[in-house]
Parts: structure tokens; sequence; C-alpha cells
């Protein structure tokens, strides 16, 4: 990529439109781009990155900064650039987002940024993002690939250099994109912590398990169980002893299942014989209570019997009621009838009164028309002669009105004579004033002038503050990092000594819980061999001599068990049983919290000793504390040092910018007074001009005055003039409006005569119409009144003839005779239904009780005490078999759960340890972190091979700056093996056969170390991007730090870079260079603020 021409407008300290021909420089070889600090040399390469990507070449700027602050508001921000690459050519247009005048009105708005790409084919590509997009592809780099390889900036690569292992990284990290291998290494280093977590989690929940598993405290094998719970018997040995727990349980279980199976037969027997003897006795009980029962049923019925015979005896009232109800609904048309007439007279007579009142309202507008009319014709005959009176009046105003113009042109003739007379003595008096003006500005220029010459000369005495600034910020941002960085580690040891905390609380809650168990299971057996002990004394109460014990069968028994009055209930029995459960499972649980909370401080106590040999050489967790806080101390006084020194620079610089403000502001109140003394000379010609202008003009203007009063004014004098025209111009005026008056009144009149002849024949029309109307309305009136004289008789008959005066009343009638029938028949039909239900209910109690008298007399009878004894004893023998099968199986679940659990984790276990050590060996390789190695990381080994490259490429130009001195190397061996490695970097002096540190070299020295590493990472950047070949590159950097024989060292190896047509830039402005270099692109700042730029070739 070869940029051709570039123009900026308003950007930077370019005030104006700058074009800059870059061809003139030739094809290839150096070139010096100089001009004194702050005039837009490196700005420069800032234009031509901003126009290839959008953004400056730095991170420290952003586009919207560009706005030059010396333009003025109407100029546009911009950058265009012609460049060259693969023998085609491109044109690419910018503008970044800046407020401009608004285009329309007053006030500001916001220029939107934009970009344009003109293709070699003629095709164009707009808006920002795609053309950054097709640039990135035609020269196949990124902005800071470009920026990488086409301009070396001053102190970049000098911090390259002097930096150790941890700090080339992280400058490696962006440049050679090596982030993917620090995001493996903290992946492989996260799994691996992972994975031992998992490990200590399934060793836990193993020993958990083992705990869990339970047996008889009289079992032979309770004390291997104990041995293998404390964690004492191997796991093998383990799983076979809670085998053996499981077959005894299973063989316990399966006896008591054979007993259940005995019990539940006798069981089932015997509650057979003794429900039967209930039954029978039940329904003893029954028959007499229904016997009872249908005695009472025989009394209702007579009762129901005789209340039907009542009702019957009303059924002839029912048919007298039928018949008079029958006559009433026959009658009930002829009440509709009457109903229908009377709503057809009440129609009529309300037609009637409409009719009436239409025609009162036709007379009332018939006679209002009639005078209205009238009264139009006697107006009309009035307005006969308003037409010729019209004309005559408008004759006599065209007349008025061309004297008032001609008086209006000779009014105006005589106002240019007077304002042409005032300027004239205006011009005198400001020609006067002026020529003092300009004799007091010339003396105040020259003070002016040497005022700005001694500022210039004590800023220039202050270059170099920046630099030393910067120096000092990045000093003090690595100390408080690492300040930051102690104090993080500080938080993470108060977090180690809150888990510590945490854990003895759980182990003291877990011994806690461990002797509340114990105790707990204490009770429940004691209580448990009282409840037993207890249950001989109950059984004893049942026997009886010559019956045989359901114990030993004995038919005699001479010293029975006596009860002991203070054992426990089975409900307290069960409740002992359910807390020490309760505390078993409680025990568990903290045993296993207190396990993970081990294992979980064990690796924070790993991580902590890691992270703190990065600051401290021999890390004791015991006086961590005492080791961070001697650091941070030690940082704290650094940092006071710095921000003490930052101060001193920052007033210094503070100083240096108000100077700099000082000297721009002088520069362009100078550039003022030059202007305004130019200005003012020229104002005193325009005022010499303008004064033997305006003399012809009064000439011209008073000859024709004279002329035109002559002819309108008879012969008025110039003086006299304006008054006399003001008063004609005011009578005529005054005539134009009287007449104006007249013309109005006329036209009122004109347009009213138009109205009536219009109104006049649209009423005679309606009044001859409102005659018809009114004969028709009384013929349909008279029809009207007839009709209703004849409803009236017909309504009147009718009403004679029927019972009730309307339907309403005949309706209440029939619903009351309705109700009096249905209130009968219902009275007759709950009497019927009632005998009958009676009849069935007594027919149902006398089958029951003869179904009743066969089940007895088939029944079998038996003796239901004893059957109740036997059955009461069988069922207490069969419940405490299932408690204790219950119990059994309790504990056979709980192993065999236990025993698969613990299997399945174990078989996990041994897998995961597995992964965990080979998956901890390779996190400890790509980490760096093998005991006993150097500590190189993968991200450091991978970056070493480029950093090799780097450094043999900058060695071809070392030895030619330093004359075969010098030769860069990387430091295989690490001074210790517990900080990070592997990008050390060496000097080797040939002159003595010496190896050192590149930080013991000299300014000089360290300078053509610092550029030839440079342009060793230039090198292999380009590489790197796929052999990009960029034919112009910059080198921002002092070389006023060199002697004369190392300046042209340097030069001859940048002379290098041009073969192969390449250009090379040298962004200084150092003396010897403007001798060695013809070639120069001069930057020289401007009085009145900007910069411009010339090319010496």
């Amino acid at each position: 990529m070869r940029p051709l021409k570039l123009t900026v407008s308003a950007f930077g300290p370019y005030a104006g439109t700058v074009a800059m021909d870059l061809e003139q420089l030739g094809e290839q070889g150096l070139y010096l781009i100089t001009g004194n600090t702050g005039a837009g040399k490196t700005t420069i390469f800032d234009a031509i990155t901003y126009a290839l990507y959008g953004e400056p070449s730095g991170d420290d700027r952003d586009p919207s900064m560009f706005r030059s602050k010396y333009a003025k508001p109407e100029t546009p921000t911009q950058v265009e650039l012609v460049f060259s690459y693969g023998g085609k050519t491109y044109t690419v247009r910018r503008n970044p987002e800046y407020e401009r005048p608004a285009k329309k009105g007053s006030g500001t708005t916001i220029q939107k940024a934009d970009a344009e790409l003109h293709l070699p084919d003629g095709h164009l590509i707009t808006k920002a993002r795609e053309v950054t997009r097709e640039i990135t592809g035609i020269i196949g780099l990124n902005r800071s690939q470009f920026s990488q390889i086409a301009m070396i900036a001053q102190g970049d690569f000098r911090k390259l250099l002097q930096a150790d292992t941890k700090s080339r990284q992280e400058i490696f990290r962006e440049i050679f994109k090596t982030r993917y291998y620090m995001v493996f290494q903290e992946k492989v280093k996260g799994q691996a912590i992972e994975l031992q977590r998992d490990c200590q989690a399934a060793r836990a929940s193993v020993q958990q398990y083992i705990g869990g598993v339970v047996c008889q405290e009289d079992d032979l094998l309770r004390p291997n169980l104990l041995k293998a719970q404390s964690g004492d018997l191997p796991l093998q040995e383990t799983v076979e002893l809670i085998q053996r727990l499981i077959d005894q349980d299973q063989e316990a279980e399966g006896a008591c299942q054979k007993d259940l199976d005995r019990l539940d037969c006798t069981l089932k027997e015997t509650s057979t014989l003794l429900g039967k003897a209930q039954e029978a006795q039940k329904v003893r009980e029954k028959l007499e209570q229904d016997r009872k029962e249908r005695e009472t049923l025989a009394l209702r019925m007579e009762a129901a019997q005789k209340v039907l015979e009542a009702e019957q005896e009303k059924v002839p009232r029912q048919e007298s009621l039928r018949r008079e109800l029958a006559a009433l609904e026959a009658e009930l048309p002829r009440y509709q009838e009457l109903s229908n007439q009377e709503a057809v007279l009440a129609t009529l007579v309300e037609s009637i009164e409409s009719l009436e009142k239409t025609c009162s309202q036709q007379a009332e507008e018939q006679a209002a028309k009639e005078g209205l009319l009238g009264k139009w014709k006697q107006e009309l005959d009035g307005l006969a002669s308003v037409d010729a009176e019209q004309e005559r009046l408008l004759r006599e105003r065209d007349q008025a009105e061309g004297r008032q113009a001609v008086l209006a042109a000779l009014k105006s003739q005589i106002e240019q004579w007077q304002v042409c007379l005032q300027k004239i003595n205006t011009e005198q008096h400001q020609h006067e004033e002026l020529i003092q003006k300009q004799t007091e500005l010339s003396a105040r220029l020259a003070e002016e002038k040497e005022r700005l010459r001694a500022n210039q000369e004590t800023f220039q005495a202050s270059a170099g503050l920046s630099e030393e600034k910067l120096e000092l910020l990045h000093r003090q941002d690595q100390a408080q990092k690492r300040q930051q960085a102690l104090a993080d580690l500080l938080c993470e040891l108060d977090k180690y000594n809150e888990e510590e905390t945490s854990l003895q609380v759980a182990q003291s809650d877990y011994e806690q819980a461990r002797e509340q168990s114990e105790q707990l299971e204490e009770t429940y057996r004691r209580k448990n061999r009282a409840f037993l002990d207890e249950q001989a004394g109950l059984l004893a109460q049942s026997l009886a001599e010559g019956q045989p014990c359901p114990v030993c069968g004995s038919l005699y028994h001479p010293n029975p068990a006596r009860l002991s009055g203070d054992a426990p209930t089975e409900a307290e029995l069960e409740e002992a049983k359910a807390a020490w459960e309760e505390a078993q499972q409680k025990t568990q649980d903290t045993s296993m919290a207190a396990g993970k909370q081990r294992a979980t401080l064990e690796e924070q106590e790993k991580q902590l000793i890691r992270a703190m040999t990065d600051y401290i050489d021999s890390p004791v967790l015991s006086t961590a504390r005492e080791q961070l806080v001697a650091c941070q101390m030690y940082g704290a006084e650094e940092l006071a040092r710095l921000h003490q020194v930052l101060l001193e620079k920052e007033a210094q610089l503070t100083h240096r910018a108000e100077l700099e403000q000082e000297i721009a502001r002088q520069a362009e109140y100078l550039t003022e007074l030059e202007e305004q003394a130019a200005e003012m000379k020229e104002s005193i010609k325009r005022t010499e001009v303008s004064q033997g202008t305006l003399d012809g003009q009064r000439a011209q203007l008073e000859d024709n005055l004279h002329r035109e009063l002559l002819a309108h004014l008879q012969a008025c004098s110039l003086e006299d003039a304006p008054e006399a025209i003001t008063q004609a111009i005011s009578e005529v005026t005054e005539k134009i409006a009287q007449m104006a008056k007249l013309e109005q009144e006329f036209g009122d009149k004109l347009q009213k005569k138009q109205k009536l002849n219009q109104k006049i024949p649209l009423v005679e029309q309606e009044l001859r119409m409102l005659e018809e109307n009114t004969g028709k309305l009384k013929e349909e009136l008279a029809g009207a009144h007839s009709r209703q004289e004849e409803l009236s008789g017909q309504l009147q008959t009718l009403r004679g003839r029927l019972p009730f005066p309307d339907q309403d009343g005949a309706r209440q009638k029939i619903t009351a005779l309705q109700e009096e029938l249905q209130a009968l028949a219902a009275t007759l039909e709950k009497a019927k239904k009632m005998v009958t239900d009676q009849q069935k209910a007594l027919a149902a109690a006398d089958a029951a009780i003869r179904e009743q008298e066969d089940f007895l007399k088939s029944a079998q009878t038996a003796d239901m005490e004893v059957l109740q004894q036997k059955s009461d004893e069988l069922t207490r023998q069969r419940t405490e078999t299932s408690e204790a099968q219950k119990t059994i199986h309790t504990r056979l679940v709980t192993n065999q759960t236990a025993l698969q659990n613990i299997c399945e984790k174990a078989t996990d276990l041994e897998q995961s340890e597995k992964q965990y050590k080979w998956l901890q060996v390779l996190s400890d390789t790509v980490n760096g972190r093998l005991r006993d190695r150097e500590k190189i990381a993968l991200e450091t080994y991978i970056q070493m091979t480029f950093f090799d490259r780097i450094i043999q490429r900058a060695n071809l130009r070392l030895l030619v700056m330093s004359g075969g001195q010098y030769e860069l190397k990387r430091r295989m061996e690490a001074d210790n093996n517990r900080s990070q490695s592997g990008l050390e970097l060496d000097v080797i002096d040939h002159y003595n056969g010496s190896e050192r540190s590149v930080k013991s070299l000299s300014g000089g020295e360290s300078f053509k170390a610092s550029l030839s590493l440079a342009l060793g990472l230039s090198d292999e950047v380009q590489s790197a991007a796929g052999g990009i070949r960029l034919d112009t590159m910059f080198v921002d950097e002092g070389f006023g730090s060199l002697d004369e024989e190392s300046l042209a060292q340097a030069i001859r190896a940048l002379t290098g870079l041009t073969e192969g047509k390449r250009l090379v830039g040298i962004i200084s402005h150092v003396t010897e260079l403007k001798e060695k270099i013809e070639k120069q692109i001069v930057v020289t700042k401007e009085k009145t603020g900007g910069s411009r730029v010339e090319i010496v070739v």
C-alpha cells in the first residue's frame, strides 16, 4: 500500500484545507517529516490511518477529537486519501462526527460520521463500516496490524525493550493473538480444580454412605462396622461386611414373614366365626325395632284414609267452578274487540289535533310572507338610479389617484436628495476618524510582536515534559495495579480465615450431633428393653388355670410375671426411635458438610500460596498478612513518591499549556491587528471614493428636482418643496378616501337591488303553494271529525253488553277461578299419594320382619366373648411380629441402598482420580508450574517462538547500527524457578565477550536496540499477516540521544528498509537529520492558528 495524495480539512492542527502530493517524494528512500512541537507531524499518519480505518493510529485518541480548534465554523472536517495497491488506485474519503452551523436558520447541528470509497472499476462504496471492511480486505490488514507495521511510534518499542516476561506477554498477546492459549491454560486449570473438588466430594460421599449403615446393638459384626465408619477398614472389607449384615437381615426377615403367614391364617378363621355371631345379634335387635315401627305405620295408614274421604266430598264444587270458568273464557274475544276500537279512536283524535295545528301554522306563514313581499317591492322602486351615480364616481377617483402617484414620486426624489446630503457629511467625519485610528494601531502592532517573540523563546525551552509525564504515569499505573493485586490477596486471605472458622464450627456441629445421636440411641434402647419386659406382665394377666399359656403351653401358672408400672407406651417408644433416627441423619449431614469445607479450605490454601508467589519470594500462610502488608507499605511509599513527582510535572505542564495558549492567543491577536491595519487602509480609500460618488449623485438629483417642481408645484424652491409636497399629498389622499366611502355605499345598494330581484319571485311562488295546501288540509280535517262521531257510538253500545268494564277485570276473575280449582285438585292428589305411600311402607315392614325371622331360625349359636379374646390375642402377636419385621426391613433397605451407593461412588471415584492425575499434570505443564522446572506457560512458549524470530530480524539492524558491537539474545535460563520466565532479554557485547541485561545499556545504546527491536517486530507482524507488503512506513522516535556516528549508523539501517521501492518517513525535529535527509515534509505553525505543509524534494 502506497499513499499518493492526502488532503485534510479542519483536521487536528490544520485549520483549512491542506493537500499533500506524496508522489513528489518518489518511489523509495528516506524522507523527513519535520516541524515544531504540536505543529501536526504525527497527525499526518493519524490522517492516513483514519482515512483507511475510521480510527486514529493510537488508542489514546478518539475520532471526535479530530475537529480543528482553529477552523472556521463553516469549514467541514474531512480526510481524503488516494492510495495504490497491487497496481490499482483507490480514493477514500471520511469525516468524523462534529458540530457545524445549521443550513437553515440559526444555531448548530451534528454532522454525522460518513465515508465513501471509489474503486478502480468505478464502483462506489458508502457507509463507514462497509468502507472499512472493503479496505481491510484490499490491504489484508486491520487497523491494529497496520499501526504496528506502518508506524514505529514514540516510546512504544523502548517499553518493549525493557519489559519483563509478564509485560512482554501482555504486548505479544495483543500483537500475535495468543490470548486463545491463555484461555486454554485457564480452562485446563479450572477443569483440574473442578475435578479435584469432585474427587473430594466423592470420597466424602462414600464415607457418608458407610456412616449410614446400621445393625443391632448385640450384633457380633458391630465392632467391625464401627471400625469401617471411622475410616479404619479398607473399602473392599467394608463392602464385604455390609453384605454379611444384609444377608443376616434377609434371613431374619424371612422368618418373620413365616410367623406372619401362620398368624394371619388363624386370625382369619377366628374373625369369620366372630363376625357371624355378631351379625346374628344385630339381626335380633333389628327385628324387635322393626316390629315396633310396624305398629306405628298401621296407625298412620288409618289417618291417611280419613283425609282422602274428606277430600273426595269436595268434587261437586270443582265441577261448578269449571262451568263458570268456561263461560268467562268464551266472552274474552269481545273484550279484545272493545280494546281495538278504543285504540283506533285515540289515534283518530291525535290526527285531528295535528291537522288543526298544521292549518293554523300555514295561515300565519301566509300572512307573514304577504307583508314581507310588499315591503321588498317598495325598496326596489327606491334603488332604480344607483347605476348611473356609481359610473360618475369611478371617473373622478381615477383622476385623483393619478395626481397622488405623481406627488409620491416627487416626494421620493426629495428624500433621496436629503439622504445624499447626510451621507456626504457622515463620510467626511468617518474619514477623519480613520486617519487617527490608523496611527494608534501601528504603535500597538509593534508592541505585540515583541511580547510574542519573548513568550515563544520561553515555550521552546520547556519541550519534552509530556514524554516525562507519560513515563511517570505508566510507572504509577503499574504500581497501582500491584497495590490492587495485593489488596485482592488480602481479601482472599480474609475469606480463607473465615472459611477456616466455618470449618471449626462445622466440626463442632458434627461432634455435638454425634454426641446427641449416641445419647438418643442409648435412650431408645433403654426404653425398648423396658417395653419388651412389660409385655410379659400384660400377657400373664390373661392366664387361667387349666388353660395353656400362649408362650410356653403350660396348663399350670404358679409364678406369673408382674407389671412394673413405669414402662413406656408403644407411642413413646416410637417417638424415641424417630428422635434417634433423626439424630443419626443429622450426624451424617454435618459430617459430609465438614468434609466438603475441609476440601474447599485446602484448595483455597493452595491457590492463595500460588498467587502470593508472584509478589513474595517465600510465602508462608501463617505470616501471609504481615508479608502482604509489608509489600503494600512499600508500594504505597512508591506511589506517594510518584504522585509528588507527577504533581510537579503537572504544574510545569500546566504552566507550559497556559503559555502555549497565551502564545496562540497573542498570535491570533497579532493577526487580528494586522488584519485591522490592512482593513483600515482599505476603509480610508473607500471613504475617499465614496465622497466623490456622493457629490455626483447630489448634483444630478438637484437638476431633476428643479424640473419636476416647475411642472407640478408652480416653481416651488427646493427648501420649501418637502412641506408643499406633503400638503398636496394629504389633500389628494383625503379626497380619494371620501370617494372610497361613496363607492362602498353604491356597491352595497347595487348588491341589495340584485338580491331583491331574486327573492321577490321566489316568495310569490311560495304563497301560491301555501294556498293550495291549506285547502287540502281543511277537507281532510272534515272527514276525520265524521269518523270520530261514528266510532264513539259503536264503543258505547259494546260496553253495555259486557259484565266487566274491561278485559283486565275479566281476566282477574278467570285467574281466581283457576287457582281455586288447582288447589282443590292438588289437595285430593296429595291425600291419595299419602294413602299409597303408607300402604307401601306397611308392606315393606312386613317383608323385612319375615326375612329376619327366617335368618334367625338358620343361624348357629356361638360364645362371642371367647371368640373376641382369642382374636385380640392373635392381633397382638401379629402386631409385634410385624413391627419386628418392619425394623428388620428398614435396616435391610438402608444397608442395601448404602451398599449400592458405595459401589457406584467408588467406581466414579476411581475414574475421577485417574482423570484428575493426568489433568493436573497437563494443567501444571501448560501453566508453567511444574516443580523444579522453569515457569514457562504454553502461551509464553508460543510467544518465545515469535520473540526469537523478532530478535533474529532485529539483530540484522542492531549489528549495523552498533558497528558489530551489540547483539540481542533471549535469556535461556530463569533467575529462579518461582516466577514466570521465558521472555527476558539480554544483550551480548562482542567487544568484551560479556552478556548482560538490556536495562544496562546507555541512552543512545537503548535507542539503537529499541529501534532494531521495533523494526524486527514490524517485519514479523507483516510476515505473520500473510506476507503483506506496505510500500510506506513511518518512524516516530527521538533521534536526539544519538551522537553523530550512531545517527549515521541508524540512518544506514533505516535506508536498508527502503530497498524494493519502499518509502520510510522519519518524524523528528533533530537538526542533524534535516541536513542528512534531502526529501522533507515541513509542517509549520501559522501565526493566525492552524498549520501548513510544504514538501521539499
